[in-house]
């Protein structure tokens, strides 16, 4: 809105110099030098508002960058507990408006310290990242999936429970087949 503003403004003031132009006299040649220091001025303004403008795009998108990697988790990509927890309240008051079913599943891998004692840490971090593939593939059924923290995962669900277990069922059973497949 200053920008649009300044942009008037300014239209105006090249108005009133064109009109400064048209006079004649003594008080005429008084004035144009004094509107042309003004027109000066505001496009140094103009100019300032402009970088002004230009700088809070950066550090917008420089802080929409940062919320993101805030609620994000580095290994497997997917929102972490802040993103769960806070997606969840959002969850939650919606069923409190609309008293849509929903349901919040919680995975946890088995036996993930005997993975990372036996095979490394490295290994353990791909457990957790094919896990995470998993939910994502199945995430667009799901309100959030979300690595909780460790091996643990929590999920959304805007549905009733009986549809989130037909959900965990399929989500279990592709998962421990490649369990399988990799022993």
């Amino acid at each position: 809105n200053i920008a649009t503003d300044i942009s008037q403004y300014q239209s105006r003031m090249h108005e009133l110099v064109e009109m400064s132009r048209n006079l004649s006299g003594k008080d005429a040649e008084e004035l144009k030098p004094i509107l042309d220091q003004i027109l000066i001025a505001n496009n140094v303004m103009q100019d300032r508002l402009e970088a002004a403008e230009k700088k809070l795009e950066q550090q917008r998108s420089q802080l929409e960058s940062y919320l993101t990697e805030a609620r994000t988790d580095a290994l497997t990509g997917l929102p972490n507990r802040r993103a769960f927890d806070q997606g969840l309240d959002e969850l939650y008051a919606q069923h409190l408006r609309t008293q849509q079913p929903l349901s919040l599943v919680l995975l946890d891998v088995d036996y993930f310290k005997k993975i990372n004692d036996t095979y490394g840490h490295a290994v353990g971090d791909i457990v957790l990242k094919r896990v995470a593939d998993h939910l994502a593939a199945y995430s667009k059924d799901c309100h959030l999936v979300a690595r909780y923290g460790g091996e643990e995962y929590g999920i959304h669900i805007a549905e009733k429970a009986d549809r989130a277990t037909s959900f965990d069922d399929r989500l279990l059973a592709t998962i421990a087949a490649e369990s399988e497949e990799a022993e």
